[in-house]
């Protein structure tokens, strides 16, 4: 009887046991399988609101204007990419990039696109945008320093990145994507040049942006010099060289430059020199060129945000 009741008990301790055993290993397994499962319902909804990137590289590449383009897909894919990854830098770029021209949102724009160039300095674009964000802004130190990080990325990262980033790789999926990186980076290098050279001089660093410009005027094809030539003969007048900088205006007016400052300094060495017929040309040719948008920046088709 003393035996019976011993295995009895003993029976009903390994199958208590034995049942608690599995309820344990059932609550592990389900905590475990949580964060997989929570990483589905997210790879899920990121794949349902994910649109077609071609929109964007037919903005990207200049045969879309920013008003045909429905952004609303796209505000709100990446906003929800960041709602499970906060820290994605490219899609943080590319939602400021949506703000800035889907509602002019300059403030927001500016809020994420410099959250993500430092959170990732080398991303190569970002540090770009953040650049030409400031310049706009007027805070012509912080567009320099943004500018000096992303001129000196070796290009070879930069392109290491770019194959290797989820956002990129959606991108390149489009199928009206026929872009070469490296040439992109290529144009986007030589485009700082000018905007460091326009930084400096309106900073005041008259040297400097006159050696910069003369730097990158080395390193782009002629049809591009004109903008180069203008801050060099700007930054030469300023620093009283009349001479010099009027060979350099009259480089622009050969290249047919539409900059109205390059005939205003140009008719003001001329008034200065007596010539009073060619000052008054010079003046009448820039009030033809004048527009609200040139008159504060006259290359602002040089600062459009670039998503590669």
């Amino acid at each position: 009887m003393k035996l019976f009741s011993t295995f009895f008990c003993l029976k009903w301790f390994f199958s208590r046991s034995a049942i608690l055993y599995i309820i344990l290993v059932f609550i592990v397994l389900t905590l475990v399988d949580t964060k997989a499962v929570i990483s589905r319902f997210q790879t899920r909804d990121l794949n349902e609101a994910r649109p077609p990137m071609a929109s964007l590289v037919s903005f990207n590449t200049g045969r879309t204007i920013p008003e045909k383009i429905n952004w609303t897909p796209y505000l709100n894919y990446f906003s929800l990419v960041l709602k499970y990854a906060p820290n994605e830098a490219v899609s943080e770029m590319f939602l400021g990039i949506c703000q800035y021209y889907a509602k002019n949102q300059k403030n927001e724009a500016w809020t994420h696109i410099r959250h993500s160039a430092e959170t990732n300095p080398l991303i190569f674009w970002n540090i770009y945008n953040a650049g030409i964000l400031a310049f706009e802004r007027g805070d012509m130190r912080t567009a320099n320093d943004y500018f000096e990080k992303a001129v000196v990325l070796p290009e070879d990262k930069i392109f290491n990145f770019i194959r290797s980033s989820v956002v990129y790789r959606q991108v390149m999926s489009a199928n009206n994507f026929n872009t070469n990186f490296l040439q992109e980076i290529h144009a986007s290098k030589e485009n700082i040049y000018l905007l460091l050279s326009a930084a400096n001089f309106y900073a005041g660093n008259y040297d400097q942006a006159k050696n910069i410009a003369t730097y990158g005027l080395g390193k782009i094809p002629i049809k591009d010099k004109e903008p180069f030539f203008f801050y060099m003969g700007a930054a030469a007048f300023s620093l009283g060289k009349t001479q010099e900088s009027l060979a350099f205006f009259g480089k622009c007016i050969e290249l047919k430059s539409n900059n109205p400052m390059v005939y205003r300094y140009t008719g003001q060495i001329m008034a200065s020199m007596g010539n009073t017929d060619a000052a008054n040309s010079m003046f009448k040719i820039e009030q033809s060129l004048k527009t609200e948008q040139n008159n504060t920046f006259p290359y602002a088709d040089r600062l459009k945000l670039r998503f590669f």
